[in-house]
């Protein structure tokens, strides 16, 4: 984009847009993984309840900034 003669800011704007869609690609990820290769393969009920909770407290850090 310098190359072409864009402003430092229009590059620092994509530059944002990309990591922020990087970064939701990654939370997708990581939620994927865990609901269909970490709690589907569990047979424990009572680790499937401590697991659920454990879910959502990094599910809340993933969206914070």
């Amino acid at each position: 984009m310098l190359e072409e003669g864009k402003s430092c800011d229009q590059v620092l704007l994509q530059l944002s847009a990309v990591r922020s869609a990087l970064n939701r690609a990654t939370k997708i990820l990581i939620e994927d993984h865990f609901d269909h290769c970490v709690l589907n393969k569990n047979k424990d009920k009572a680790l499937e309840k401590e697991l659920i909770e454990f879910r959502k407290t990094f599910y809340g850090f993933l969206t914070l900034k």
